[in-house]
């Protein structure tokens, strides 16, 4: 992750947009401390970086210190949910940075810590980075991808209960290295607005028209996200350089689908995961009529 140049990049360009001289700065997830460095360095007068894991908050410590940040870059080792305002920070925050996504977006419980965050930690009107999120997502026909989260036989052996043993839920891939066709178009089929939305579990339903036939394995997804207005970062398939796969959500059975037909995806999100369902779209007779 640290040596994704496109990530830092962007982040980098982030912070540089909303940090003023004298701003209180809160990074949640410190990790090396690079983006706590990086706020100190564009005029923060106070930056306070939060780690969970003690050992990485150790080495953020002695990397901010050996890069001479050591004054204006505090290392917690607290979880952001267990910060006080007035004892871990001097104020609320005048912006609050975090890279806990993960490649599906949530994983990571990015819903919740910018919840808590936003609430608790920022001052009213601070800037939030990254500012919001979407995710986009295709239905694909690829029994490669599928199958490295499922099994049916092996050496003529049928060990199709090992499925009980798959991943739950979705699992990180590279979509670009393996045989797969897209069944639909990209659609945008969840979005957080982390600066005003409640970020609660929920989920959202969209309709989507099937472009080539096949056999629908399970839904390609990855995101987009806004660390500023005018600031943006991918996972989509055909970036190159980058350290995050893309999502794959593997459907119980897999689903033949025809050309000119639609579908309904459902995508459910919890606070740390995203699950989808597909299910045939219930048109009228009238709708039908004039499709």
């Amino acid at each position: 992750m640290v040596n994704d140049t496109e990530r830092n990049d962007r982040f980098r360009d982030a912070l540089r947009r909303v940090v003023r001289p004298g701003h209180t700065v809160l990074d949640i997830g410190a990790g090396t401390g690079l983006l706590g460095m990086v706020a100190a360095d564009h005029g923060a007068t106070t930056v306070v970086s939060c780690e969970a894991v003690p050992p990485i908050a150790d080495a953020a410590r002695r990397i901010v210190a050996a890069n001479g940040h050591g004054t204006a870059v505090r290392v917690v080792a607290k979880h952001s949910t267990d910060l006080r305002v007035g004892v871990d920070l001097p104020r609320r925050a005048d912006v609050i940075v975090t890279e806990t996504v993960d490649y599906g977006l949530l994983g990571e419980a990015t819903l919740p810590t910018v919840r808590h965050a936003r609430r608790e930690l920022l001052r009213p009107g601070g800037a939030m980075v990254p500012c919001s999120a979407r995710l986009v997502a295709t239905l694909v026909d690829s029994p490669a991808v599928s199958g490295l989260n499922h099994v049916e036989r092996a050496c003529g052996y049928d060990v199709s209960l090992f499925n009980a043993f798959r991943t739950p839920g979705y699992f990180p891939v590279w979509l670009a290295r393996h045989p797969h066709r897209r069944l639909t178009g990209e659609h945008v089929v969840a979005g957080f607005d982390f600066r005003r939305d409640d970020l609660l579990p929920g989920e959202r339903v969209s309709v989507l028209p099937v472009a080539a036939p096949g056999t629908c394995h399970g839904v390609a997804f990855w995101f987009e996200l806004d660390l500023t207005d005018d600031v943006s970062l991918t996972n989509a398939p055909g970036r190159t350089g980058g350290h995050w796969p893309q999502a794959f959500f593997g459907l119980p059975r897999p689903a033949p689908l025809a050309a000119g037909e639609h579908v309904r995806l459902t995508a459910a999100w919890t606070d740390d995961d995203v699950r989808f369902r597909l299910s045939p779209e219930r048109r009228s007779a009238e709708q039908a009529a004039g499709a």
